[in-house]
């Protein structure tokens, strides 16, 4: 009985589809959004599906999406920044960025590695970053064949820009995902390694 229950469980999960047809240009609001149950292949549902309707809220339609689709990271873009927020982009080995699974609504905090050996220590440079955009880039980076992202945070001062580009510049930067918990990570965790 156990098996056979195994077997035939519901084992979809819900993602986010459109409520009615949108348009091309058109700004999403959460009456336009739904969810759905569906399987999806693993690499599609981490990098190209979303799961909480509220993440998409602002984002503008940039491919028509027919009424109960599965809305994808390609049929839309981020939301313009919140007031009195920036934005930065920098460019990431995916490995370095939660395998390029970001999506936009994620948020991240930023650890940045400055020095080497004995002398290496790490720091966190943003907390709770809310994630614009990721945009998939060439399959290498440098020469150790890793793939790259560029990955847009929102920023809430100038200081966070410019403590940002301090990390992206002169150390080896990490993002650490932490969309849904009570806590990012904390300052002074250690020495480790990344790459900006």
């Amino acid at each position: 009985f156990a098996a056979y229950s195994g077997a035939t469980a519901d084992h979809r999960v819900d993602y986010v589809v459109a409520r009615s047809s949108l348009a091309v240009g058109q700004r999403l609001t959460l009456s336009e959004l739904t969810t759905a149950p569906m399987s999806l292949p693993p690499r599609m549902a981490a990098q190209s599906a979303f799961r909480n309707p509220s993440s998409l809220v602002g984002a503008t339609v940039v491919g028509p999406v027919s009424s109960g689709e599965l809305i994808q990271a390609s049929d839309v873009l981020a939301g313009p920044p919140a007031p009195g927020q920036s934005e930065m982009s920098f460019a990431i080995s995916d490995a370095d960025a939660v395998g390029g699974t970001l999506n936009p609504g994620d948020r991240v905090d930023v650890l940045a590695t400055f020095g080497t050996g004995a002398q290496a220590r790490t720091e966190a440079v943003l907390m709770n970053a809310p994630v614009i955009a990721q945009v998939t880039g060439s399959s290498s980076l440098g020469s150790n064949g890793a793939g790259t992202v560029t990955v847009t945070l929102g920023l809430a001062s100038t200081a966070q820009a410019l403590a940002l580009t301090q990390a992206v510049n002169s150390g080896d930067v990490m993002l650490v995902r932490v969309t849904g918990s009570s806590a990012g990570a904390s300052a002074g965790v250690g020495a480790g390694s990344g790459g900006a």
